[in-house]
């Protein structure tokens, strides 16, 4: 190796993309007042993203591998069942 060199360690973020995507289509189903819609797209992409981490190896999900395979499941699928149960709890027609 030269001086100044050191090895290439180039991450990849796998299908962390898939995250990002969909928090893309729900950011923008909420901007059109959307709520409801939003909240479960976003849902469905955590348990997307859940099943993801599950059956794939780590080098395939990329930047969703946080801590072991079964604390990022059971973490992606609570937050998805608190947001779903929190979007459907939603008061969204006016009080009048």
């Amino acid at each position: 190796m030269k001086r100044g060199q050191g090895p290439r360690i180039i991450p990849t973020l796998g299908l962390w993309w898939v995250m990002a995507a969909g928090l893309a289509v729900g950011l923008a189903l909420a901007y059109f007042d959307h709520l409801r819609r939003a909240g479960i797209a976003l849902a469905g992409v955590l348990v997307v993203a859940a099943v993801a981490r599950a059956v794939l190896p780590e080098e395939r999900v990329g930047g969703l591998v946080v801590r072991s395979r079964v604390f990022d499941v059971a973490t992606l699928l609570v937050l998805a069942a608190a947001l779903t149960v929190v979007t459907l709890a939603l008061k969204l027609s006016p009080p009048f």
